[in-house]
């Protein structure tokens, strides 16, 4: 799947259930701006530490009955925020970032 800068909300996590929530983990996924050129697939990922639901849902200003099991694009409105939660340096000029949710196996 190609990333664009105008992604915000990318919908591709929906198997995931509200009854398996505490097997849920949160991460920061970033991908080349120009997969054509350098491949395709994600560049690298961090997990996030310590956070409330409601702390990222505030974040993209999502209702509280989100789960925020969908792929949000990250922007540097979030980025701040998104490094006090994880160890990370944004290069927006050179990748895009999510904030993606999957489940523990």
């Amino acid at each position: 799947m190609a990333h664009s800068a105008s992604l915000r909300r990318v919908e591709t996590k929906r198997s995931l259930s509200l009854s398996g929530s505490g097997n849920i983990f949160r991460e920061v996924v970033w991908y080349h701006k120009d997969p054509s050129s350098r491949g395709h697939g994600a560049v690298g990922s961090v997990p996030l530490r310590s956070f409330s639901l409601s702390q990222i849902q505030g974040l993209w200003n999502m209702p509280e009955s989100d789960p925020m099991f969908d792929s949000f694009q990250i922007t540097s409105a979030q980025a701040a925020q998104i490094q006090k939660l994880c160890d990370i340096e944004f290069d927006f000029e050179s990748f895009d970032y999510f904030l993606e949710a999957s489940a523990n196996d």
